[in-house]
């Protein structure tokens, strides 16, 4: 007998299935304009600043080398978050990495033993940030300087880091002495980095096209902006005068990254066989502190 959670699941998922084809039967022009826009966004945003960076993670990973950036250098980070070396090194990827990059270096990381289950559930929530790039150029453009994009991109990964302490508890116990033993296989890295780069590329598009419906009920504004981060960025510069209040929302949108990024990193999650349950309920908390940041210390670099 089906719970009522499973049902309900059902029937919100075939809902989701009529509504969506409907929309796409219904609205063709709209959807191609909209999945158009989403492919623009992926050529001249998306894939020039994750790609490369998902590249040389991988190589990073695989090498071996996460876990000696890690005891090396992240000794502090590991001793206030409670993670290993090897978490200590997908942190700090995770600063310079873009999303998804730290779910899938912690995916890789589980695969291969370096890190426990626990510690790699928890990694996952707070390694997953905009690239700095992303946030000064992109981000920065939005709000008419790159320092404004450059504060968005310090104030996400404070809130971050401020969850990473709150979930120091529950990374586990660690893996003693373990460490990636896959090789540095450049071919590799470059392969499983397009496949990872078509799989973002298809839920932009996705995603846009969603974002593109929302935008067309009333009421619905800053709603629309929640599916893509890109596009979503975009309509929030568009939507709020007050420049204040127009960083904030922003920062708050680049910090929780989207249900696009969210899909990617519960799928990444879901195939390495962890939950992604710190990750839901953290980004939403992580926007949420990041709003507010933004919008407290305005004055002191904006004003």
């Amino acid at each position: 007998m089906k719970t009522k959670k499973s049902v309900i699941r059902t029937v919100s998922s075939f809902l989701f299935i009529v509504l969506y084809t409907a929309y796409l039967l219904i609205f063709s022009d709209r959807t191609k304009a909209d999945a158009a826009e989403g492919l623009r966004l992926c050529a001249g945003v998306i894939l020039p600043a994750v790609f490369p960076f998902s590249v040389a993670s991988s190589l990073i990973v695989s090498s071996g080398l996460c876990g000696a950036l890690g005891t090396y250098i992240g000794r502090p980070f590991s001793a206030l978050l409670g993670i290993s070396g090897s978490g200590a090194g997908v942190f700090f990827l995770g600063l310079v990495g873009g999303y998804p990059t730290g779910a899938s270096s912690c995916a890789r990381l589980y695969r291969d033993k370096a890190v426990s289950k626990a510690e790699a559930e928890a990694l996952v929530s707070y390694t997953n940030n905009a690239t700095p790039a992303f946030s000064a150029v992109f981000i920065g453009s939005l709000l008419g300087s790159r320092r404004a994009g450059f504060a968005v991109y310090l104030i996400c990964i404070l809130s971050a880091f401020l969850w990473g302490l709150l979930l120091r508890k529950k990374t586990g116990s660690h893996v003693p002495n373990a460490s990636a033993s896959g090789g540095c296989d450049l071919s590799s890295c470059v392969a499983s980095s397009a496949r990872s780069a078509v799989v973002i590329c298809a839920d932009v598009v996705v995603f846009s096209i969603i974002s593109g419906a929302l935008s067309a009920v009333p009421y619905c504004g800053v709603v629309s902006a929640l599916p893509e981060l890109t596009n979503g960025a975009v309509k929030l510069s568009g939507m709020i005068s007050d420049p204040r209040l127009r960083g904030a929302a922003v920062c708050a949108l680049t910090s929780f990254s989207g249900l696009c990024v969210m899909d990617q990193v519960c799928g990444v999650c879901r195939e390495a066989g962890l939950s992604a349950r710190y990750y839901v309920i953290g980004k939403p908390l992580q926007a949420l502190f990041s709003f507010f940041a933004f919008y407290l210390s305005y004055p002191l670099f904006l004003s």
